[in-house]
């Protein structure tokens, strides 16, 4: 719920203009080290992407999971945006099954989504990213390629080539 309220009124304070980035992490180590299950990670984010679109879309919400029970409750402050701040989908897409996924859909219907490849990242890879984002029935895809390539020209060539693997 923390992280709901905080997000929430970050979205507030930015008129609605506030943007999620979500990871799960890829250092098994890590969860090593806090003794958690690195193969549950993506469905500990599914069971995040639950609870916070519950909190910002019902005005009492409550959640038993598998990781969190949270009690019923009256949430109140609502985010400008509304189901929520959008969120970003993981990369890359194939290490959760919440790589945009509902409920990201619901909250991508009229909604744009903003879509940042990893830097190098190859055609196929940003296509088969755009073609998760294209399954939420978002109405657009913010996609920056500036981080995959060196010069704008890169950019465009690597552009064209993604059109093509997408229109098939």
């Amino acid at each position: 719920m923390p992280l709901a309220r905080s997000l929430t009124s970050l979205d507030q304070v930015s008129g609605g203009r506030l943007d999620v980035g979500l990871g799960i992490g890829w250092m098994r180590d890590e969860y090593t080290a806090v003794g958690a299950d690195f193969a549950r990670r993506g469905a500990l984010l599914d069971e995040l992407l639950d609870v916070l679109h519950g909190v910002w879309t019902r005005e009492e919400f409550g959640h038993r999971g598998r990781r969190w029970t949270i009690p019923d409750a009256y949430v109140g402050l609502r985010p400008v945006q509304p189901a929520g701040p959008p969120p970003s989908p993981p990369d890359p897409p194939s290490t959760s099954a919440a790589s945009v996924r509902p409920p990201c859909a619901g909250w991508a219907a009229g909604q744009q989504i903003r879509c940042d490849p990893a830097p190098g990242a190859t055609a196929d890879a940003i296509a088969t990213l755009l073609d998760g984002v294209r399954a939420t029935g978002a109405d657009g895809c913010f996609v920056d390629l500036q981080q995959s390539v060196d010069t704008p020209d890169e950019a465009l060539e690597l552009g064209v080539k993604i059109l093509g693997l997408l229109r098939g």
